[in-house]
């Protein structure tokens, strides 16, 4: 049985959880389904997706941690698990093309302590990144009517 203890962790433990203390580089991997959920209306496996990531954490001479890393995340066919090119849009029937991501860098300083909640074998850390960075969709008429705002918030 799973018993997670909420603790207040120093940052070289998140390091060792996600990377490396000896700045060398990790690789982490995800995936997983995008549902629809619209109230009334029963959901609708849209796709499934996988996503890598490799980072490295540098320690600085001030303390902390310097994280630095790239991630791609890959939209698939839900019935056969091939990468989509494009989209049927289940509401519009609309056929559109598929914008994987590829998030480059990503990055972040981590100097204080954090939450986690622990078990023996397990850590676990939760975090609310609040992104803010140009939308390469904004000065696309294509996407003017549904990614018009000038920054990917």
């Amino acid at each position: 049985m799973v018993n997670l203890t909420k603790k207040l962790l120093e940052a070289k433990d998140w390091v060792k959880v996600r990377a490396s203390t000896d700045a060398q580089q990790s690789f982490l991997t995800w995936h997983g389904s995008v549902h629809s959920f619209i109230p009334g209306e029963p959901k609708q496996h849209l796709f499934e997706i996988v996503g890598m990531s490799v980072a490295r954490c540098i320690p600085k001479s001030e303390g902390g941690w310097d994280f630095t890393s790239r991630e791609l995340t890959f939209y698939l066919d839900p019935e056969t698990g091939e990468k989509l090119d494009t989209w049927k849009n289940p509401w519009t029937d609309e056929i559109l093309p598929v914008l994987h991501v590829a998030n480059n860098p990503v990055q972040g300083l981590f100097k204080r302590p954090m939450p986690a909640l622990v078990d023996e074998e397990l850590t676990t850390y939760k975090f609310d990144l609040f992104s803010s960075y140009p939308n390469p969709l904004a000065d696309d008429p294509k996407f003017a009517e549904y990614s018009p705002q000038p920054l990917y918030q």
